[in-house]
């Protein structure tokens, strides 16, 4: 199946929300600090074969088929659907899915995989008595998975009603002279209520504090929120209004230190702007994706790796976090899961 060979890890329709003119699109790479300026979008966010074969693609593109008018929607009327209802199901899989297809995503699943099978390899009695493998450095080798993000999206899916816990408002950019910016990894897990604990995952999908982000277009951002640990100042309509051009700096600030290299700008940005924040924010992008902690015992090992989201600490001044949850000291602030019934 030839028409499935480019296949893309951020769909078309959603980068033609920040498109304009004739099918272009403003993007600044961040590994090479290059802007580019009015290029095509349709050839954005693509490799070939990046799932593996022509199902998966064909798949993706089927369920695309649904999400992509309903958030196209979202985003025309500015309205989020009802909270538990099929569209906002939909809606909690058109997210966990963009979250988990990236190239990043496939990365961040590659180092987990390799530390994992260092850590495995270091214990086996074959490199240490086995004159061929004696003396192997592993750290230069990479143990990888082919199409990883493929598997990502085969384990994340499924737990997406998870995201049932947080509450949902749409950002709206629409009164400041700053608009919203996307990547090629737009969907942002982040915890400004963890921020500063190091060593142990604080965005999984059950975490306490969860935030996630996603622009969909200049104009408008979803965010999902833990409502137990944060309240949304001033305004308790899910349209959210951004107050301040700082605002909607701070929602930008995610997405440059979440990108894998490439950010997306629309035409009606002050690019200077933008660069000005780019340039603020590059020295505190993800580096390092997963921490590996090995427990030794006598019968064994015990591994557990943890996923490191944004450690910069990005003030979102629209949130704040309720007086319960700050009574919550620092070190007790990871680790723990919802289960909210």
């Amino acid at each position: 199946m030839a028409e499935y060979k480019n296949q893309h890890y951020v769909p078309r329709a959603f980068l033609k929300l920040f498109a304009f003119g004739n099918k272009q699109i403003n993007a600044y790479q961040l590994s090479k600090e290059k802007l580019l300026q009015k290029i095509p979008y349709e050839p954005q966010c693509q490799k070939d074969n990046f799932y593996g074969g022509a199902e998966i693609e064909k798949a993706l593109s089927d369920l695309e088929c649904k999400v992509i008018p309903l958030v196209v929607g979202i985003e025309k009327n500015m309205e989020i659907p009802s909270h538990g209802g099929e569209q906002y199901l939909d809606l909690l899989a058109a997210i966990t899915l963009q979250y988990a297809r990236t190239v990043a995503s496939g990365n961040k699943l590659d180092q987990l995989f390799d530390g994992f099978m260092k850590e495995i390899a270091k214990r086996d009695l074959r490199f240490q008595q086995e004159p061929a493998l004696k003396g192997i450095n592993l750290d230069n080798f990479r143990v990888g998975l082919h199409n990883p993000a493929t598997f990502a999206i085969g384990s994340l899916l499924p737990l997406c009603p998870i995201l049932l816990e947080l509450e949902a408002r749409l950002l709206s950019a629409e009164h400041t002279s700053s608009k919203f910016i996307t990547s090629d990894n737009p969907v942002v897990f982040y915890n400004q209520f963890a921020t500063g604990v190091t060593g142990e995952s604080v965005i999984g999908l059950s975490s306490v504090g969860l935030m996630v982000f996603w622009p969909i277009s200049p104009k408008a951002t979803l965010l999902l929120f833990d409502p137990v640990v944060y309240r949304m100042l001033g305004n308790p309509n899910e349209v959210y209004p951004m107050r301040c051009n700082g605002d909607v700096d701070a929602v930008n600030k995610l997405q440059i230190l979440n990108a894998h290299d490439l950010l997306y700008i629309s035409d009606h940005l002050d690019l200077d702007r933008i660069r000005k924040i780019i340039k603020k924010s590059t020295p505190h992008r993800i580096k390092k994706f997963v921490d590996t902690q090995t427990f030794d015992h006598s019968k064994g090992a015990f591994i557990v790796f943890n996923n490191l989201g944004i450690k910069a600490a990005v003030k979102l001044e629209f949130v704040d976090i309720r007086k319960s949850a700050r009574k919550i000291p620092k070190g007790q602030r990871s680790g723990h899961s919802r289960n909210r019934e």
